[in-house]
């Protein structure tokens, strides 16, 4: 195979292993989810995307001035500090997630009490770890075939909430989807725009694309747990939860 730039290395990955082909979404597209179902999908993100923004910011102080200017207007984005365009209001993406999960019937405590899927913590800890041991664009190659997944899974979740679920257009309730379908088509395309700039060197290309493949594997079995736990109603065999003692 041939490939011109490192985009499209990425994108080849990306789409080999997309879970917007997950059953999942196949159950969610056509309108056989309940509501407590979808809302765990948020639950578990919010788990694997908690430590997303430390991230981007330890991508932040290795990277050149563009990129960090860049990385400072997600950061703006995805906290509420700016909107996406001047056509859109600024919103904090956390509150979208809590917005839903309400919406779905969980409490904060609900939420709190759950149990991250292994998948989530597995790729919560590889952002890290690429953020702190390797050169930015392997946590931005990493990040961006991730973060750009969102635009294949909202094409087909926000059809769903509409057709099936009831849900307008602009309803508050699903606005978490509606803006991600909008703003990592815009954050991608940027992220492979500096990476295509930047990343040259062909041993540096290897572990980009490396990593790339690996947390999209993960993400893939980050699926699999959340289908498993509240679809199957599957549940790994593990000693009961460890109450533990009071402080002294």
């Amino acid at each position: 195979m041939s490939v011109t730039s490192l985009e499209a290395e990425l994108v080849a990955i990306r789409e080999h292993y997309h879970t917007r082909k997950h059953p999942f979404f196949d159950l969610w597209s056509e309108g056989r989810l309940t509501k407590a179902q979808m809302g765990y999908y948020l639950v578990q993100h919010a788990r694997m995307t908690r430590d997303g923004l430390r991230a981007y910011g330890l991508c932040y102080v290795k990277a050149p001035r563009d990129v960090q200017d860049h990385i400072l207007s997600n950061l703006a984005e995805e906290t509420g500090a700016k909107s996406l365009t001047e056509e859109t209001e600024a919103v904090d993406h956390g509150s979208l997630i809590d917005a839903w999960t309400e919406e779905c019937g969980y409490t904060r405590a609900d939420c709190d009490a759950f149990e991250s899927v292994a998948g989530a913590e597995a790729i919560r800890h590889h952002w890290m770890h690429l953020a702190y041991q390797h050169p930015w664009p392997v946590f931005l190659s990493a990040m961006t075939v991730l973060e750009s997944q969102e635009i294949g899974i909202q094409s087909r979740v926000v059809p769903a909430l509409h057709r099936h679920y009831g849900y307008k257009p602009g309803d508050r309730r699903i606005h978490f989807f509606e803006e991600h379908y909008e703003a990592d088509q815009i954050h991608a395309q940027r992220n492979f725009q500096y990476l295509d700039r930047y990343v040259q060197d062909p041993d540096l290309w290897a572990v980009c694309v490396e990593h790339a493949e690996l947390i999209c594997k993960l993400r893939w079995l980050y699926m699999n747990g959340i289908h498993r736990h509240i679809v199957l109603g599957e549940v790994e065999p593990m000693p009961p939860r460890r109450t533990r003692s009071a402080a002294r």
